[in-house]
C-alpha cells in the first residue's frame, strides 16, 4: 500500500504520508514513506535482473491444455515517467539542512546526513514496457527498462522465454503501431502471428479522421466514427474496410480528408 500511495506522490511525499494512519497503516513521515517505497522497489528490481521469484503460470500450460483460451499476447509500449532532477535534489537537501540546522540549534543531536545521490538530467524518461500475457488476461507477465528502444528486443526474448512460448504457440502482438515497436517485435519474435492495432489507438485514428472529413465535432463526424467502430468490433475488418471505403469515396472531397 505504501508503494501505490508512493505511486501517486509523483515528486512529493508529503501530501500521501498522512494517508499511511488513515488507512490503518500506522503514521509514517515523508521520509519514511520515501525510503519504504525506494527500498521496496529495489528489491523488486533485483529480482527481476536476477529472475529470483517464481511465475505462477506457463504459456506451455495453455498449449497443452483440453480447451485453449486463445492466443498468447505480447504488448510492448513506451511510456513517460517522471524522473527528480539534480536541481530538485539539492533544493531538498537545502530545506532538509535548514530544518536540521533549527533543531540543532535547538540543542538536538542528529546524526550526519548520507552524501546526496545525483539527481536525473531531465524531468521525464521514456520507459519501455514488454508483457506477455494470455488473452483473457487471467496471467501476465511485464518487464521494464530504462535503455533505449533496442533494448526491448532483448527484453521481448526474455520475457517470452520467461514464460514457456515456444515456436509452435500462436502469439500475437498488440501494440500502438509505433514504427520501433514492429521491428522490434519481428526481431525477437519471428514466429509472431500477427501485430494487432489496439483499440484505444484504432478508435483515436477513426474519430480523428471523421472529424477531418465532417468537420470536428459535427453529428455527422460522430454517426461516422460510431459506424467504424461498431463494424471493427462486431463484424470484423472487412465490414470496417468497406465502410471506410464508402466513407472517401462518398465524403472526403478534400486533399487533407482523404490523407485522414
Amino acid at each position: 500500500m505504501a508503494c501505490r500511495l508512493g505511486l501517486n506522490a509523483q515528486s512529493s511525499f508529503a501530501r500521501q504520508a498522512p494517508l499511511m494512519e488513515e488507512l490503518g497503516l500506522g503514521t509514517a513521515s515523508r521520509e519514511k514513506l520515501r525510503q519504504g517505497v525506494e527500498a521496496e522497489g529495489q528489491r523488486v528490481q533485483e529480482a527481476q535482473q536476477r529472475q529470483a521469484f517464481a511465475l505462477s503460470w506457463s504459456a506451455g500450460e495453455q498449449a497443452s491444455s483440453a480447451s485453449p483460451i486463445g492466443p498468447l499476447c505480447v504488448g510492448v509500449d513506451g511510456v513517460m515517467t517522471r524522473q527528480v532532477t539534480d536541481q530538485e535534489k539539492l533544493k531538498r537537501r537545502r530545506k532538509v539542512a535548514g530544518r536540521r540546522a533549527a533543531r540543532s540549534r535547538a540543542g538536538q543531536e542528529l546524526q550526519p546526513l548520507p552524501p546526496r545521490r545525483p539527481g536525473a538530467d531531465g524531468p521525464w524518461k521514456e520507459v519501455k514496457i514488454v508483457g506477455a500475457y494470455q488473452a483473457q488476461h487471467e496471467h501476465r507477465h511485464w518487464a521494464s527498462t530504462t535503455w533505449c528502444h533496442l533494448m526491448a528486443a532483448v527484453l521481448i526474448t526474455q520475457v517470452t522465454r520467461r514464460v514457456g512460448m515456444d515456436l509452435q504457440q500462436i502469439v500475437v502482438a498488440v501494440v500502438d503501431g509505433a514504427e520501433w515497436i514492429e521491428a522490434r517485435l519481428r526481431e525477437g519474435l519471428p514466429h509472431l502471428a500477427a501485430v494487432i492495432l489496439d483499440f484505444y489507438h484504432l478508435s483515436e485514428h477513426g474519430h480523428a479522421a471523421t472529424h477531418e472529413v465532417f468537420g470536428e465535432g459535427s453529428v455527422l463526424a460522430q454517426e461516422w466514427a460510431e459506424r467504424l467502430l461498431h463494424a471493427i468490433r462486431q463484424e470484423g475488418y472487412e465490414a470496417f474496410d468497406a465502410l471506410l471505403g464508402q466513407c472517401l469515396i462518398q465524403q472526403a472531397t478534400t486533399p487533407a480528408a482523404q490523407a485522414a
